[in-house]
């Protein structure tokens, strides 16, 4: 029950920093919380969910009457408030942090939903990330133009990536649409990564639900519409390591064995579970998933494409049986002594719907998040695993994690030639990408000015 109590209070010190009014360099700040509420009551084991509501940055609560669909309309949610027999737990789901022009009018939205954390803990989801894309990816060199010309910007911000984060997604910014927005101006939904298959959902949402909406224009940015890669030999390599700790005997009574094993068990669902499971193309579940976002199509908007590999062809540097690394296990458990990770052609290992004639992800034309130094922090950081060498380092080479063909959506079964993007075949009206070498999966410069000049063109 301690611990219980210790959530809530941690849970509701979430809460009240997703409302505190503030300014962004200067702008006009303020936050609106979808929470998923629940209670704990006292002779219960686990907490049972109270509903959902959404908060505005008066402080105003309104609820939620069906977290799957979108709701049109808002009543007043009654605020629950903690007695002997039970404990309020409001959890902050999604966030939409508002940023007004300096005008101090909210009446221009540009939507911007954030994508995944790519780390050598794995894929995943954390709340508190504007700050993140505003300084450290530089969003703000993007953001800042659009705020002195009127343009209002609203970074939509998920502590977790489940699928209710595509309705409850919605549901925040058709509140923020219906209820905060002044005039009649053209709205922009703009999706980076994994959010831009969330924006692209969540438009399609509000159109099926007949919501008669104001947006002009939906931009994906580097967004996996074909899905990600994560070099294979990476998680072909920890399923190893993990195999033999499992059948080592006397591994529990070790406990650096122990450690090295449970690091190895979270290392390998991380690349295997979840989400990793539906947006790589090796994931067990990403056939049906994109087979599902294919069926779905495209809302009725003008959309756009944006892709940080190239368009003139440039690979990543690593064909087929290229090394990337070499590791050595510190202690015998681990049974082979050296691991050796190389390039791969995945065709056995490839589950997507659609066909492509190469099956060597690692070495298409895409942006990259895989690098040597995330290599060497999936290693050496974990099970007492000593990196010998690490070519990704010394040679400066980033295998591919979403190709140019994946985020730009090409009706293609080549993802390694170069192509005229005023001319491919696509479900996009326009489409950018790259002349030359591929950028990193967190990198807004290259496309700054074509992203302005794509959301000025709403009125």
């Amino acid at each position: 029950m301690i611990s219980i109590k210790k959530l809530s209070v941690v849970a509701l010190a979430l809460y009240s920093q997703f409302n505190w009014a503030t300014t962004v360099d200067g702008y006009p700040s303020s936050k609106v919380t979808y929470i998923a509420n629940f209670v704990w009551y006292n002779n219960m084991s686990h907490p049972l969910s109270d509903g959902q509501y959404i908060e505005s940055e008066n402080g105003q609560q309104y609820k939620v009457q069906n977290d799957q669909q979108l709701d049109l309309s808002y009543s007043s949610y009654p605020a629950c408030r903690d007695t002997m027999q039970y404990m309020c737990m409001p959890i902050p789901a999604v966030t939409a942090h508002v940023v007004k022009s300096k005008d101090g009018v909210f009446d221009k939205p540009v939507y911007f939903i954030k994508g995944l954390n790519v780390t050598a803990g794995g894929i995943n989801a954390s709340g508190g990330e504007f700050n993140k894309y505003w300084n450290d990816y530089n969003l703000k060199d993007v953001f800042k133009p659009l705020l002195e010309t009127g343009r209002d910007i609203v970074f939509i911000d998920y502590t977790k990536a489940e699928e209710s984060v595509i309705p409850q997604s919605s549901q925040l910014i058709h509140f923020v649409e219906t209820q905060l927005k002044a005039g009649n101006h053209q709205s922009t939904m703009m999706g980076y990564s994994y959010g831009g298959l969330i924006a692209k959902q969540a438009l399609n949402l509000m159109e099926s639900s007949r919501y008669n909406h104001e947006f002009f224009n939906y931009i994906s940015i580097d967004a996996p519409h074909k899905g990600a890669n994560i070099p294979y030999t990476i998680t072909d390599t920890i399923g190893r390591i993990k195999g033999r700790l499992e059948d080592a005997r006397g591994c529990s009574w070790s406990s650096a064995c122990d450690k090295a094993r449970k690091n190895a068990r979270r290392m390998y669902a991380s690349l295997t579970e979840g989400l990793a499971a539906k947006l790589l193309v090796t994931g067990n579940d990403s056939f049906q998933y994109f087979r599902k976002l294919a069926d779905e199509g495209y809302p009725s908007t003008y959309n756009v494409a944006f892709s940080n590999g190239s368009y003139t062809g440039t690979s990543t540097g690593l064909p087929t049986n290229s090394q990337m690394a070499r590791f050595e296990a510190d202690y015998k458990v681990y049974g082979d002594t050296y691991y050796t990770l190389k390039s791969l052609s995945i065709s056995r290992q490839y589950k997507m719907g659609h066909y492509y004639r190469s099956h060597n992800f690692d070495n298409a034309p895409g942006s990259y998040a895989i690098t040597g130094q995330m290599l060497k922090a999936f290693f050496d950081d974990n099970g007492n695993i000593r990196r010998v060498t690490n070519n990704l380092l010394s040679n400066n080479k980033k295998p591919t994690f979403i190709t140019t063909a994946s985020a730009l959506d090409l009706n293609t079964n080549d993802f390694t030639s170069a192509f005229n993007p005023n001319s491919v075949s696509t479900p996009f009206d326009k489409v950018y990408a790259v002349s030359g070498s591929n950028l990193s999966h967190t990198n807004f410069s290259y496309h700054k000015d074509n992203l302005i000049l794509e959301v000025k063109k709403a009125n």
